[in-house]
């Protein structure tokens, strides 16, 4: 699959977008980090960036997130959300993140 897209997009064209990809998902990161009482589980080094919180109850955050119209990826040890990154999403992690913002500094999820 990989070197189909290579193919089709050139290795710069591919590279551009990796590069695009993955300026995004640190941002995501960083966004995260930003939110008080979350953190990053693991270091993500791919498209998966999964957190959890010793704060907030993630299951409640999930319904609540879930409620604003998004789709959580739930994962058990830590109990936390996990989201599959890639451009299509780009686009949306600042509206996701100032929801995800509102929706942990509310007192329904503590």
């Amino acid at each position: 699959a990989a070197w189909a897209m290579i193919h089709f997009l050139g290795a710069e064209g591919y590279r551009a977008i990796a590069s695009e990809l993955m300026a995004s998902i640190d941002a995501y990161v960083d966004g995260i980090h930003s939110i008080d009482g979350l953190r990053v589980v693991g270091k993500p080094d791919l498209a998966v960036v999964a957190f959890t919180s010793d704060q907030v109850d993630m299951m409640r955050v999930a319904g609540k997130m879930s409620g604003k119209g998004w789709l959580p990826g739930l994962i058990r040890k830590p109990t936390g959300i996990h989201r599959m990154m890639s451009m299509l999403h780009a686009g949306s992690n600042d509206q996701f993140l100032a929801d995800l913002r509102e929706v942990v500094g509310s007192k329904a999820v503590k």
